[in-house]
């Protein structure tokens, strides 16, 4: 029996979300696709990340796809469906409004382990800051003494060069700036040579060390296309520190306002180079926001990128690790400022529905006991579940409380940034990734989610009818299954099991559902990469111990491994589809396999999909005696028809092949936030079933 379906269930990402890795790289979701292998970061159960690979890659196609936008200015493009983590949960983003906090890293402790001369750290840094490729001669035009003596020192350090000024008769004009023109380092059409030892011997090309030419030319197109080279994310600590402090000493500043609000910023007129400097802050845990802005240039006008750093420890942070250039004693004021506190800078809070879940972890005691448990002075309840909560008053509630799960959402790798919109961009190429135990992985600096059916089947079989299955899982390991089991099971939602936020009655369902799976005959088998032959000898073993065994469930086909060499995939998923068909003869048990469906079906308006969608190979179809295929027209055309009508839920099995009976499809209902199918029914009572011609 062949049960088929699109994967991952549309909760897709457009093509070119940015994805860090574990060696500091950044690179695209449909690059990853291509190359079939990444280390990336993943939020585990305690709010910590950490670095998982990905069990399967998914292309899905084209399709409708939104842009979400944080207070913080972070992006992320992703379909409708797509799950996004509230303190509530995991929400898809239909159902994410605006105003709403969602989680995206506090910090991402990731480095490489490369290393250049940091006299080039520094001259990238300049060039790429305050620099230009005009006619074909590099030329740093910063004006500050110091800078211009740090250039020329590091300039000295790399060699083969010398330098020239040049001094402009119209002194502090934006467009005729005083410069330091450098002899020597070529640049042509072909790219730019900056010695030939630059870079332990690599030439590097002209989109690599400086990709467009620089405000000074007076070309404000070209300056829109600056960005970080790739060498720099995979440098060492010290270095990318090194980096951002001679970037930020060209267009960075450090001040106190009048209002006494402390500051850190820097501003620059390419998008793209502004969020990469967002990205690589937050690496040491600085916190920065990236806003659009009109700012004057000569006579006019134009569109600048920048970025603000206001909360507290993101500043003594960046005073700490990474510094500015040349105003260091600027930044010392402001450090100043905020070791004053002056200002209030924290912006780093948890949002106020955290108040309900305090409030059931006190119970009874009342707000101003457990507020002198633990330590609150001055103590008034008039803004319970008003006001967002810091991290030190939250982890003062968890110790007084003794509450593990406060205690980790203190101490999280999460912050909480509010949705300041939620935009159609159009349709897009989309790829998703499967993460196995966390379901979960980071795009654009932001936190993403990622085989329900067969599950349920399982359960039935298993818990209702009391007959023994053997379940082999290629994708999910057992604690997973076996929670996704106990939660649809007990109708409670799994992502409040995960964070520890159940309500009274939930406990007791999933006391009562403990007990079902306490002795429901369900055996599973997490081996990863399963051949068929290591699949028949422990399903023959499970049969002779149990010569009851009333049914195999293989989730899922495309993930098991042929027994040798062969020439192509679809030649190896047809040796599997036979040996899947013998074992179902040998045993004879009904063998439930799970498959993906291709392509092919997002091409149709219906988007119903058919027998010729089974994915790499025609001798699965010729094999099975039963094919199913799951559709979902929610995920495809959203929650209403074109009609009005609501498609929230509504599911539909099409049995496309049956040798001993009828063909046609069943209506059913998927509860997603129990990832549980089940019958549906009409005002008539009945479930429904419509036959084949």
């Amino acid at each position: 029996i062949i049960v088929a379906a699109r994967p991952s269930m549309g909760k897709c990402l457009v093509h070119d979300a940015e994805i860090l890795l574990e060696d500091g790289s950044v690179t695209t979701i449909e690059e990853i696709y291509r190359a079939r292998s990444a280390r990336l970061l993943t939020l585990d159960e305690r709010w910590k990340f950490a670095i998982t690979e990905p069990s399967a890659f998914v292309d899905d196609g084209e399709k409708p796809v939104f842009r979400v936008t944080t207070r913080l200015g972070r992006t992320v493009e992703t379909t409708l469906t797509h799950p996004f983590l509230t303190i509530g949960g995991w929400k898809p983003l239909s159902e994410v409004a605006v105003g709403d906090h969602v989680a995206v890293p506090r910090r991402v402790e990731v480095f490489g382990s490369e290393q250049m001369r940091d006299c080039e750290v520094k001259l990238l840094a300049y060039l790429i800051g305050d620099g230009s490729l005009t006619e074909s001669t590099p030329r740093f035009t910063n004006s500050d003494p110091r800078l211009r003596d740090d250039f020329t020192l590091a300039a000295a350090e790399f060699g083969r060069h010398t330098l020239s000024e040049n001094l402009s008769e119209n002194r502090g004009s934006p467009r005729e700036p005083d410069y330091l023109r450098v002899q020597g380092w070529v640049a042509d059409a072909s790219g730019v040579t900056i010695d030939s030892t630059w870079g332990a011997g690599k030439t590097m090309a002209a989109t690599e060390l400086i990709p467009a030419d620089l405000a000074c030319s007076g070309d404000d197109e070209l300056a829109a296309g600056k960005l970080v080279p790739t060498q720099v994310f995979k440098l060492v600590r010290p270095q990318i520190a090194l980096f951002l402090n001679r970037l930020l000493a060209t267009d960075g500043w450090a001040t106190v306002l009048a209002s006494g609000q402390a500051q850190l910023g820097y501003a620059t007129v390419s998008e793209r180079l502004a969020r990469q400097v967002q990205h690589l802050l937050l690496r040491f845990g600085v916190i920065a926001s990236v806003r659009r802005r009109e700012v004057k240039y000569g006579d006019g006008r134009r569109t600048a990128w920048q970025l603000d750093i206001t909360d507290a420890h993101s500043i003594r942070t960046f005073a700490r690790e990474i510094g500015i250039f040349g105003k260091e004693e600027a930044l010392g004021r402001v450090v100043s400022a905020v070791e004053a506190k002056r200002c209030q800078t924290n912006r780093d809070l948890i949002p106020r529905e955290i108040w309900a879940r305090i409030e059931a972890a006190k119970g009874a005691e009342s707000w101003a006991s457990l507020a002198r448990r633990a330590g609150i002075e001055g103590w008034s309840n008039v803004h319970t579940g008003k006001r967002s909560l810091s991290r030190r008053r939250l982890k003062q509630f968890a110790d007084a409380l003794d509450d593990a799960e406060l205690r980790a959402l203190a101490e999280s790798d999460v912050y909480w940034d509010e949705v300041v919109s939620v935009e159609p961009v159009g349709i897009r190429q989309v790829y998703d990734l499967t993460i196995p135990e966390t379901h979960n992985f980071v795009a654009n600096d932001v936190c993403v989610h990622n085989t329900a059916f067969t599950l349920n089947i399982t359960q039935h079989a298993a818990i209702t009818a009391k007959a023994p299955v053997a379940f082999f899982s290629l994708e999910m390991s057992k604690e997973s299954l076996v929670q996704r089991v106990l939660c649809a099971e007990a109708r409670v939602d799994a992502s409040r099991l995960r964070r520890g936020r159940l309500m009274d009655d939930e406990y007791a369902r999933l006391a009562t559902a403990a007990g079902y799976l306490n002795t429901a005959p369900i055996y599973i088998d997490d081996t990863a990469g399963m051949s068929v032959l290591e699949m028949r000898a422990k399903a023959r073993r499970l049969k002779s111990d149990r010569p009851d065994l009333a049914m195999i469930v293989v989730d899922y086909l495309q993930l098991m491994v042929g027994k040798g060499k062969v020439e192509n995939r679809q030649q190896e998923v047809s040796e599997i589809s036979r040996g899947l068909k013998a074992l179902a003869k040998e045993l004879n048990v009904p063998v439930v396999a799970l498959s993906q469906l291709s392509r092919a079906v997002e091409s149709r308006p219906d988007k119903r999909p058919m027998m010729s969608d089974l994915r790499e190979s025609g001798a699965i179809e010729q094999d099975a005696d039963v094919i199913m295929f799951l559709y979902r027209p929610e995920y495809y055309f959203g929650p209403v028809d074109k009609e009005g009508n609501s498609l929230e839920g509504r599911a539909e099995l099409i049995i496309g092949k049956q040798r001993n009976g009828a063909t046609g499809k069943i209506d059913l209902m998927f509860l997603k936030e129990f990832t549980r199918f089940e019958s549906f029914t009409g005002r008539d009572g009945g479930s429904s079933f419509t036959p084949g011609e």
